[in-house]
């Protein structure tokens, strides 16, 4: 290990014991695109202050920190749609996984949201296809010469 290497670690571990999830929050690439994607996106979860009861489980349940009870509506960069804080709270009608299409604003019952979650998801893997672009530079040759040693590649446990 380098010198720097370790400095960066060390730096990360102190960062993540004083402020939770910091490399998820702060420093992921993969946390950024989803950011992006989520400031983007027609679909919110959306807060009801009618139907609110202030008893704090969503944000106390929010795995990325956000104070859910206090926005009508979620539009943070940190905010992936993970759905806890709607779970998680005991109200019905005060927190929704909502899609607002123009002027108009329709709650997405969880299976529904599942299912356009995984219906886009293949449908971006089907444009990879069509595309010609969902395909490994690995020739079937030699995955066939590999596949058998793979036990020889796992990591001692």
């Amino acid at each position: 290990m380098t010198k720097l290497t370790f400095w960066v670690l060390l730096a990360l571990t102190v960062l993540s014991v004083l402020y939770k999830n910091f490399w998820c929050r702060y420093l992921c690439p993969y946390g950024a695109l989803l950011g992006l994607i989520s400031r983007l996106s027609p679909v919110k979860v959306r807060r009801t202050e009618a139907n609110c009861i202030h008893c704090h489980a969503c944000t106390k349940h929010c795995p990325t920190l956000i104070d859910v009870e206090n926005k009508d509506v979620i539009k943070s960069g940190e905010c992936f749609g993970c759905m806890t804080c709607v779970s998680r709270c005991p109200s019905p009608g005060a927190l929704d996984m909502t899609v607002k299409a123009g002027k108009n604003i329709r709650a997405l019952r969880p299976v529904h949201y599942v299912l356009l979650l995984v219906g886009l998801f293949y449908l971006v893997i089907g444009i990879g296809v069509l595309t010609g672009k969902w395909h490994s530079q690995i020739p079937r040759e030699q995955y066939e010469r590999l596949i058998p040693q793979v036990s020889r590649m796992e990591h001692p446990g």
